[in-house]
């Protein structure tokens, strides 16, 4: 499968997003932790408008079930490594949370030379989602405490889950011989 990046509204978001990770990171790491919040967050926004216009408007492409989750990827593993740095999340924490992103960027990789594009599923969704509110309420740690830890072990936890399940669709139903390898999009 052949990929051209089409540069639509929703592609066009997905980039943006990925020139916001140095500046979440730098806002992080210099302490202007309110800013560093309003560009997550400014990512986080694009990500759910860049999804919406890319379904309302059929301006989904094959480019943008690629770069989209990737974009997702960057910032989180950005994310979670600066906070380790900083000594709010465990290098445990580190180390789950890189291992599956890590997995499942080679994964859709894998597959997506195959012509196989992995669907989103519910765990999936709910780790990124537990991991965005936890990466978000890291940068407001000064207000909400311990808040971002607590729910970082929750998005773990959906991860290993997420994990198990895209293992479970790969091995057993996309993987298997005589499958028509059918799928849609990656967490």
């Amino acid at each position: 499968m052949k990929t051209k990046v089409q540069l639509n509204v929703p592609n066009i978001l997905t980039l943006l997003r990925f020139f916001m990770v140095p500046f979440a990171v730098w806002c992080a790491l210099k302490n202007r932790m309110i800013l560093g919040f309003i560009i997550y967050l400014a990512a986080c926004a694009t990500d759910v408008l860049d999804g919406y216009i890319a379904r309302r408007y059929n301006q989904v492409s094959d480019a943008g079930k690629l770069l989209d989750p990737l974009a997702d990827k960057v910032m989180i593993i950005a994310m979670v490594i600066t906070f380790t740095v900083m000594r709010l999340y465990t290098l445990a924490m580190l180390i789950i949370i890189l291992a599956k992103e890590l997995l499942m960027i080679i994964g859709a990789l894998f597959l997506f030379k195959r012509d196989v594009v992995v669907q989103a599923n519910w765990a999936g969704k709910s780790a990124a989602l537990l991991t965005h509110v936890s990466i978000g309420l890291a940068f407001l740690s000064f207000f909400y405490k311990s808040a971002y830890y607590y729910v970082m072990i929750v998005a773990i936890a959906a991860t290993l889950i997420s994990l198990a399940q895209y293992a479970y669709i790969y091995f057993f139903k996309v993987n298997k011989p005589g499958n028509g390898e059918t799928a849609s999009k990656t967490d």
